[in-house]
């Protein structure tokens, strides 16, 4: 018996020699792409977690996160910009006697907080803002 196929551009069927006929489409051959960059295969298992982004790569497992484009440099603005907004929205905080500055990346905090705790929490706060190189941290805590 002769093999014949039909092709159209989202399926394709073949006819095999005992007669029945195998329907494939471009799904099964083609992962389907999600938001977060990973994409899934109709396949089901082990096979959908084979089509994730890198898993075939040779490089090594490391995580790239901060690294930003050659010559790139967050502002300064942008930075003390952060700080403030992480400092105004922590409930633990009362920020409103706190000042920040920015220079370089390097950041100052001044004024006075409730206590210790608090004057500790603005300044890992600072430090976890990206772009930040060194914080100095002047504020008083009231006794």
């Amino acid at each position: 018996m002769k093999n014949l196929s039909t092709t159209n551009q989202h399926s394709r069927s073949k006819v095999n020699k005992d007669n029945s006929v195998h329907y494939t489409s471009w799904e099964d051959h083609y992962p389907t792409y999600q938001k977060e960059g990973q994409h899934e295969s109709k396949s089901s298992g082990k096979e959908a977690a084979q089509h994730s982004w890198g898993e075939h790569s040779t490089a090594p497992k490391t995580s790239h996160k901060g690294k930003g484009p050659k010559g790139y440099k967050r502002t300064d603005a942008r930075i003390e910009e952060d700080i403030n907004e992480e400092l105004t929205q922590d409930s633990h905080i009362d920020s409103s006697d706190i000042t920040v500055k920015v220079v370089n990346g390097e950041v100052l905090l001044t004024g006075t907080v409730m206590d210790k705790v608090s004057k500790r929490r603005a300044e890992d706060l600072a430090e976890s803002i990206a772009g930040v190189t060194n914080v100095e941290n002047l504020i008083r805590y009231k006794k």
